[in-house]
């Protein structure tokens, strides 16, 4: 019985399936409506927004620049510039009937697609020269919407939903309950991430949290909000992560915030799966972690000979090979042990 359990503990994993090559840099992937999206840059620059569709690849929006996009029921919306302007596109699942909905000069920071609607985030100049460390100074971050149906050129423009203290948006995280939860990002040294809740009725705001240097938060399908913070008992805490996370409750009251984990390997994602919440770790080569139980060790979740994992979601994985073939990454994706 012992040899029996032994043998299946150290059985093989498969052999993930080859999915994509390409000779260009892989980001941003995510898990939408049963298939995988990502982003591709080159060096010309040139970057493009890539889906795996029936065991094929499909090129959805092409661009000098693309800095983000947003995948809906029935759209896709993305950030790119063209030229001196940045602007915010749309078009169906299909790939059909894309068109600009929005133009302009200032940048537009993280993007979602809810209820019909696009949201972003829009920075304004600041308001005092050498602002730093106030950043009530240092400008103004705009949360705006737009019907996902508009032209740009039909003269319309966007809804303003609320104004943040804060200069750069960083991440839209998510929206629950009427609420959407971003991240913006301070400038100065390594820098600073705080999180806010808005109501997207009134354009209330809540600051809800604040973590040194870049991170990354998650809101899951239920509400819930995690995110990846600074070591609470590490020495070097800002290379060693946390994992917190704040319930939602029915009627948006505040929780508290629970600290989940702590001494993980730094600058992370994380994703949601079937049997929970994991962590990718920011290493070079990235290991997944399934948090542990109150009290419990985290473990990491091994992964085939010479690959490491790129994102999880649901049941799949999305898996890289450590060496590149002929110059060229590939994408693997496999069943999530």
């Amino acid at each position: 019985m012992i040899l029996g359990l032994l043998a299946l503990r150290e059985a093989p994993l498969p052999t993930p399936a080859l999915l994509y090559r390409t000779p260009n840099s892989i980001s941003a992937p995510e898990w939408r409506n049963g298939e995988w999206y990502w982003l591709e840059t080159s060096k010309k620059p040139m970057s493009q927004l890539v889906r795996t569709k029936a065991s094929t690849t499909q090129v959805l929006f092409s661009g000098t620049v693309i800095t983000g996009y947003a995948v809906g029921e029935k759209k896709l919306a993305s950030v790119q510039k063209d030229g001196k302007n940045w602007e915010v596109k749309i078009e169906n699942l299909d790939a059909s009937d894309e068109h600009v909905i929005w133009s302009g000069e200032r940048e537009p920071h993280g993007i979602w697609l809810s209820d019909g609607k696009v949201f972003w985030m829009l920075n304004s100049p600041p308001k005092a020269k050498d602002a730093l460390p106030f950043p009530t100074l240092e400008g103004a971050l705009q949360l705006v919407s737009m019907p996902e149906e508009t032209k740009a050129n039909s003269g319309a423009k966007p809804d303003l939903i609320a104004t943040l203290p804060e200069r750069m948006g960083e991440q839209f995280i998510g929206v629950a309950q009427g609420e959407a939860v971003v991240s913006c990002f301070r400038e100065g040294g390594i820098g600073v991430t705080a999180i806010y809740r808005i109501d997207l009725k009134t354009g209330k705001y809540n600051r809800i949290a604040g973590e040194i240097g870049r991170r990354r938060a998650l809101t899951a399908k239920r509400g819930d909000l995690y995110w990846v913070g600074s070591s609470l008992e590490a020495a070097t805490s800002y290379s060693i992560a946390s994992i917190h996370r704040i319930k939602q409750s029915s009627d948006n009251a505040a929780s508290k915030t629970e600290t989940l984990t702590d001494m993980l390997p730094a600058g992370g994602s994380l994703f949601e799966t079937a049997n929970g919440i994991i962590y990718i770790d920011g290493n070079q080569q990235p290991q997944l972690w399934r948090l542990g139980a109150k009290g419990d060790a985290d473990q990491a979740v091994k992964e085939p000979e010479g690959y490491f994992y790129v994102a999880a979601e649901g049941q799949d994985a999305l898996l890289q090979s450590t060496l590149p073939v002929n110059g060229s990454n590939s994408l693997h994706r496999m069943r999530l042990p």
